[in-house]
């Protein structure tokens, strides 16, 4: 239930295989904007420098989410360190679990997005393919 209401609520795209994607990502002064397009699904999130060296935030709606970026045997993991709901840092056990990576295969960016709801709520989503530029 708590998985499903979070994929819901963030407006991440519902289940399909071969499901053509688009990443666009906007500079401002202040970081990216990355809108994500599952064949005409579209979400949204703010990305931004974390006061740490090697992590990064990532703001969906009104919450925020700090995740490490490790390298290890050439693929990047993301794991989420931190979070807050309008500010008020979150308890760790209320936090997503990300097993999430990007890495390059043959010269293609790849991705394994996965989320998992907090208390061991189950899966929120999971999307897994590769990206090649715009011409």
């Amino acid at each position: 239930m708590i998985a499903r209401f979070a994929a819901w609520f963030f407006g991440f795209p519902k289940a399909g295989h071969d499901v053509p994607v688009t990443i666009t990502k906007t500079r401002t002064d202040k970081g990216e904007i990355w809108e994500r397009n599952f064949n005409g699904s579209t979400f949204r999130s703010f990305c931004s420098r974390a006061d740490q060296p090697y992590r990064y935030r990532e703001r969906f709606w009104l919450f925020t989410y700090e995740q490490e970026l490790p390298v290890k045997d050439g693929t990047m993991h993301l794991p989420v360190v931190h979070g807050w709901f309008l500010g008020i840092p979150l308890p760790k056990p209320l936090l997503p679990g990300s097993d999430s990576r990007e890495y390059a295969k043959d010269g293609t960016f790849r991705f394994d997005v996965v989320l998992k709801a907090p208390l061991w709520g189950g899966l929120i989503v999971r999307y897994t393919g590769h990206l090649t530029p715009d011409p």
